[in-house]
């Protein structure tokens, strides 16, 4: 008998395996090219992390399937890299994959992506894509030969615009938005169909677009409604300049100097409700990328001062540039954010959020030299009361996620740093 099971489950392997896509897990780069050339077919190449959790469920749920292994096995040569080891950061900067999972559909003779998807999807539209994938007209290379040799209608552009939203291609997507848009008349730009396009595809506002909204912000609100247009105009602003705040003090992170002086400009200049707290962000994140710690403090009380900085994002500019100013070297500095510290701690009524400030109060007084101080900040940082527990006859909306914890140059713990919206 126990020869029997095993002779059939030794004849069942091969169909076993025949049941899910057949990956090479992080061969050569060379001999993919070689293997996929000599049989004739594209590469599909998973791009992976073992980090990544979306990743983990494609496996498992997507490509473990035989009805997506029968596709994929007859049609492509598959392969999964992992992009941190090996070639993969080689293969991650040459196909311009910054997000996972990332789905590459390749040509072995030119070695030039036909098709991208990022994101995990399910086993239906991984199938779909495979077809799309071997469509010369309709896959991503298709479809953007197609809009170049177009006349470029909006028809032309919206047919672009849906070929590019698998691929995560949104730089992609506002490039070709943003030369429409400028190719139009004056007027026809603030059309209601052309402005749904700046609100959905442009989020840059130093984009030549945004950038005409901004200068002639009270034309664009008589045509278009002043509340939606402020909206995207605050929104664009906003978001671009909370880009420069950087949780994790990594100074080697790139700083786009060009681009924050560009930002800061209009934040200094433009009339918009998120203005102010833009500019109070740009000129400290200038200042911390400088070391210039005065001036950061400086912009620091006046946002506070002001009341420049409200809600949410209030306790994270607070909080991030505290933290910055631990790598100061004067004493009188790192005391006067102490003080500025106090300050935030008895006009916040957060407990979670005065427990942080209190533990960055610590972190500025062991930088100071003054540990006993430290420690008595950091006792009454601990003594935060415990969340209510959740009864049966509470809201049944789920509590929020904990804020993520923040890193910084100091070798040292930091505080929870709540995430902005």
């Amino acid at each position: 008998m126990k020869t029997t099971l095993l002779s059939l489950l030794l004849a069942c392997c091969p169909l076993l395996l025949a049941a899910q896509i057949r990956f090479d897990e992080n061969p050569s780069w060379q001999e993919t090219l070689d293997k996929a050339r000599a049989a004739g077919k594209y590469i599909f190449m998973d791009c992976y992390t073992d980090w990544c959790g979306p990743c983990k469920t494609l496996d498992k749920t997507v490509f473990s399937r035989p009805d997506v292994g029968d596709v994929y096995n007859a049609r492509f040569v598959n392969v999964k890299y992992n992009m941190e080891r090996g070639e993969g950061p080689a293969l991650a900067k040459q196909y311009s994959v910054a997000a996972y999972p990332t789905l590459l559909f390749i040509d072995a003779a030119t070695g030039e992506i036909v098709h991208r998807v990022v994101g995990a999807r399910d086993a239906t539209y991984f199938i779909e894509q495979a077809d799309v994938a071997l469509d010369s007209r309709d896959n991503l290379r298709g479809a953007r030969q197609r809009y170049e040799e177009s006349a470029k209608t909006l028809d032309d552009l919206q047919r672009y615009l849906d070929a590019l939203a698998p691929a995560g291609a949104s730089g992609e997507q506002a490039r070709v938005v943003s030369l429409f848009i400028e190719a139009l008349p004056d007027s026809a730009r603030r059309e209601e169909r052309h402005w749904r396009l700046i609100e959905r595809y442009l989020r840059d506002p130093l984009s030549a677009p945004l950038q005409r909204a901004f200068a002639d912000r009270a034309t664009y609100a008589r045509a278009l409604g002043a509340a939606r247009v402020n909206a995207k105009l605050s929104s664009a602003l906003q978001s671009a300049s909370l880009a420069f705040l950087d949780r994790k003090g990594d100074d080697s992170a790139r700083f786009d100097e060009t681009r924050h002086a560009a930002l800061l400009r209009l934040a200094l200049t433009v009339e918009d409700p998120a203005a102010p707290l833009c500019a109070a962000h740009l000129l400290a994140a200038g200042h911390a990328r400088r070391r210039e710690y005065a001036a950061m403090l400086d912009v620091a009380r006046d946002a506070l001062k002001y009341n420049i900085v409200q809600g949410q994002p209030r306790p994270v500019f607070f909080m991030v540039y505290l933290v910055k100013l631990i790598n100061a070297p004067d004493t009188s500095l790192l005391l006067s954010g102490v003080d500025l510290a106090d300050e935030l701690i008895a006009s916040t009524p957060d407990a979670y959020i005065v427990s942080s400030f209190h533990e960055i109060k610590a972190l500025l007084l062991d930088a100071a030299g003054q540990p006993a101080a430290a420690a008595a900040a950091r006792e009454k940082g601990h003594r935060r009361p415990r969340p209510a527990a959740a009864t049966p006859s509470s809201s049944s909306s789920s509590p929020a996620a904990p804020a993520r914890v923040s890193s910084t140059p100091v070798r040292v713990s930091l505080p929870v740093i709540p995430e902005t919206p």
